[in-house]
Order: C-alpha cells, then structure tokens, then sequence
C-alpha cells in the first residue's frame, strides 16, 4: 500500500532545537513574572507596616486627645502616661519605652487591674515600633501634639519584633493633632 499523504518540504514537525529555544524564551519570561510576584509582595508587607503604624499613631493622638479634655474637664487623670498635664511646651517622651518586660509607662499597654489602661495600644511582647510624642506651642491658643511611629531596628531593640517589607527601616508615621491650650 501506498502512504497517500503528500509530502513536501518545509512542512515537517518541530525540531528538538526549536521546542528547546521555545521553552529557554518561556522560562526567561517566568522568572521575570515570579520575581515581579516577590516584589510585590514585599511591597504590601512595607504598606501593611506603614499601615499598622498609622492606626497606633491615631490611637494615641486619640487617647492624648481624650486626657487634654480630661483635663480641661478637671477629670481624675492616670498618672503613668508619661505625659503631664495641661501639656507643655517642649515635652518630649517615649511611650513603648521599656522597663524589663513591661512598659514604664503602663497606662499604654494592656489592661491591668491595678492601672486603668489605654487597653492594648502597646503590646509589649510584640512591639515592632517606637512611639514618641513630641508637644509644641502655644501657638494662636492651640498645642501641637506630633505622635512619631518608628520601626524597630536592630540598633533601636536588638530582640524584639522587627515588620518584614521593602525598604521597612526608612518608613516613618508622624501624626500630628492640635489641642487647646
């Protein structure tokens, strides 16, 4: 019997050296694609951090904001904050400062029964950050109150907790709020 495909040049199958080019082409391109992956997600790493350090920027300012009413109100105030008030010009102090395993100012960190709380702003085992506020003014009858969120890095806390992400040591929160003097 006769095979009654034609045959003409040209129209053979693939040859091995062209499906090896193919797939050197292919793999070139997917390490391009898995790297930008990996780039990505260390990118949402860094905005989740930035994030993170937002939220305890704003809980403080809140916290801060609610004792100046306290105050204003001649409240009782908790005496462990680390700030005093009517605030003054030129305080200056570090809240996740710590002293042993637990903060020296505890009115920040989580709850107790002897020191009413902020109720966890700080959590002391997982502290990846430094919180300092800074207060300025008077200025036209109002303070300023800047709350400086700082991630961890070696030199600041050798052991603790550090936030994962690209480029992390260089992201800094600072939240500013004024107050009525």
């Amino acid at each position: 019997m006769e095979d009654r495909r034609e045959k003409h040049e040209g129209e053979g199958g693939s040859s091995l050296l062209e499906v090896l080019i193919a797939m050197a082409v292919l793999l070139f391109l997917m390490i391009g694609v898995l790297s930008m992956f990996s780039m990505a997600y260390l990118q949402n790493l860094g905005s989740a951090a930035r994030t993170d350090m937002t939220y305890k920027a704003q809980q403080v300012a809140d916290v801060i904001h609610l004792l100046n009413y306290m105050q204003r109100t001649q409240q009782t105030l908790p005496t462990t904050t680390g700030l005093t008030f009517p605030l003054a010009s030129g305080t200056s102090v570090t809240i996740t400062q710590l002293s042993g395993s637990g903060l020296q100012y505890p009115y920040w960190g989580p709850p107790s029964s002897s020191v009413p709380s902020a109720t966890g702003i700080v959590d002391p085992a997982n502290l990846r950050y430094t919180i300092q506020v800074s207060v300025t003014g008077p200025t036209n009858g109002l303070m300023t109150v800047t709350i400086s969120v700082v991630p961890n890095t070696t030199a600041s806390n050798a052991s603790g907790a550090r936030y994962l992400g690209n480029k992390i040591r260089w992201k800094e929160v600072d939240y500013a709020i004024q107050l009525p003097a």
